[in-house]
C-alpha cells in the first residue's frame, strides 16, 4: 500500500499542464503517421504500432523518472555520459548504415539510435559542470573542460556522419555557455575556434551527402530532380495545404510518395498539407506553449543545477523544432533532424519523454 500511496502522491505533483502539451504534440505525430497508411493499396500499420509502443514505454519512464530526486542525476551524470559515449563507439563498429549514416543498432527488426541518449546525457553533464560557474564571471578551466567533453562527442557523431545531431549538441553547449559564462575574451577565443572547426568539418569530416545538402540549399534550382528533390517536394507539400488542408490521408505529395521520409524528417510538411495553415498554426502554438511552460518553470527554480538542466532541455527541444520546421519550408539545409515528440522514431520519442520525466522531477521538487 505504501508504494501505491507514494505513486499516487507523485502523480498528483506532476506538472499536468506540461504533460498535456507534451501528449498533444505526440498525438499530432501519431495521427500524421496513421494518415500515411490508411489510403495505401496494401496498408501496413507497423510504424503506427511501433510509435504507440514507444509512447507507452516513454510514459512509463516519465512516471518512474519523475519520482527520482534531481540530485541522483547530478551525482551520476558522468557515468550516464560515459555509457552513452560507449554506445557511440560501438555503433561505429557494429551499427547499421541507414541513408548514409552508421548510427543505428538493429536487433530483430527493432532499431535504436544511441545519439538520442547522448543528447540527454550531455545536457546532464554540462549542467553539472556549468553549475559551479553560476553567478560568477566564468573560468577558462570550466570552458576548456566543457569544450573537450563536447568536442569528443561531436567527433564521434560526425564520424557516423550525423551532422544534424552534431549541430544540435553544439547548440546545447553554446547556449549553456552563453547563459553562464561572462568572460568576453574567452568568448572571442571560442568564436575563432568555431571558425576553424567549421573549416575542418567541411574539408575533412563532411562527406558528399553533407556537401550536396548545403550546396543545394544555397542554390535549390541547381538540381531539382536529384539533390534538391527533397526540399522542393516539401515546399510544394506545405503550400498545397492552403488554409484548411486536404484532409487526413488525402495529401497527394505524401500519399503518392512524392515526399521522401514523410513520417520522419518531413512530418511537418505532412501536417501542413493535410491540415493546412490552421493545423500548422495549431502545432506551432503547442510548441510555443510547451516552451513557455518550461520558461515559467525556470523562473521558479532556485538550484543552479536544476536551472541549467531545464535550460539545456529547452535549448535541445527548441533548436530541433526550429531547424526541422525551417528545413520543411526551405529556410535551412536538409539536416535529418526529427521534430521532437512528433516525428516517427522510437529512439527520439522515448528520449524526448525521458527528458520530460527529468523536468517533471525537478518541477515536483520545486513544488514540494
Amino acid at each position: 500500500m505504501g508504494f501505491f500511496r507514494r505513486l499516487f502522491v507523485g502523480l498528483s505533483r506532476l506538472d499536468w499542464v506540461l504533460l498535456a502539451a507534451t501528449l498533444l504534440l505526440v498525438v499530432f505525430g501519431i495521427a500524421a503517421i496513421y494518415s500515411l497508411t490508411i489510403n495505401s493499396a496494401t496498408p501496413s500499420f507497423a510504424k503506427f504500432t511501433r510509435q504507440l509502443i514507444a509512447l507507452a514505454i516513454g510514459l512509463i519512464l516519465v512516471i518512474l523518472v519523475s519520482s527520482i530526486e534531481p540530485r541522483f542525476f547530478r551525482g551520476y551524470a558522468g557515468f550516464f555520459f560515459l555509457g552513452a559515449l560507449a554506445l557511440l563507439v560501438l555503433v561505429l563498429i557494429f551499427g547499421t548504415t541507414i541513408r548514409g549514416t552508421r548510427g543505428w543498432f538493429v536487433v530483430a527488426g527493432v532499431s535504436f539510435q544511441p545519439v538520442e541518449l547522448v543528447k540527454i546525457s550531455l545536457v546532464l553533464l554540462l549542467a553539472r559542470l556549468f553549475a559551479h560557474e553560476f553567478g560568477r564571471p566564468g573560468s577558462f578551466s570550466v570552458l576548456l573542460r566543457t569544450a573537450v567533453v563536447t568536442c569528443v562527442t561531436l567527433g564521434l557523431v560526425f564520424l557516423q556522419p550525423d551532422v544534424g545531431s552534431g549541430l544540435v549538441l553544439l547548440s546545447v553547449w553554446l547556449g549553456l555557455l552563453l547563459l553562464v559564462h561572462r568572460q568576453p575574451r574567452h568568448l572571442l577565443l571560442l568564436g575563432g575556434g568555431l571558425v576553424l572547426a567549421v573549416l575542418f568539418a567541411w574539408f575533412v569530416l563532411f562527406g558528399q551527402v553533407q556537401h550536396d545538402r548545403i550546396l543545394t540549399f544555397l542554390n535549390p534550382n541547381s538540381d531539382p530532380l536529384n539533390r534538391g528533390y527533397q526540399a522542393t517536394q516539401s515546399i510544394i507539400a506545405v503550400g498545397s495545404g492552403h488554409i484548411f488542408g486536404r484532409g487526413l490521408g488525402l495529401g497527394p505529395q505524401s500519399q503518392l510518395n512524392f515526399l521522401p521520409d514523410p513520417e520522419t524528417d518531413f512530418i511537418f510538411a505532412v501536417i501542413a498539407e493535410e491540415l493546412g495553415f490552421v493545423g500548422s498554426l495549431l502545432i506551432l502554438g503547442l510548441f510555443v506553449f510547451f516552451f513557455s511552460r518550461l520558461l515559467g518553470l525556470l523562473r521558479r527554480v532556485r538550484d543552479p543545477y536544476n536551472f541549467l538542466v531545464i535550460a539545456g532541455f529547452l535549448i535541445l527541444f527548441a533548436v530541433q523544432s526550429a531547424v526541422n520546421i525551417a528545413m520543411n519550408i526551405g529556410l535551412v539545409p536538409i539536416t535529418g533532424i526529427p521534430l521532437p515528440l512528433v516525428s516517427y522514431g522510437g529512439s527520439s520519442l522515448i528520449a524526448s519523454l525521458l527528458a520530460v520525466g527529468i523536468i517533471e522531477g525537478i518541477a515536483r521538487r520545486e513544488q514540494r
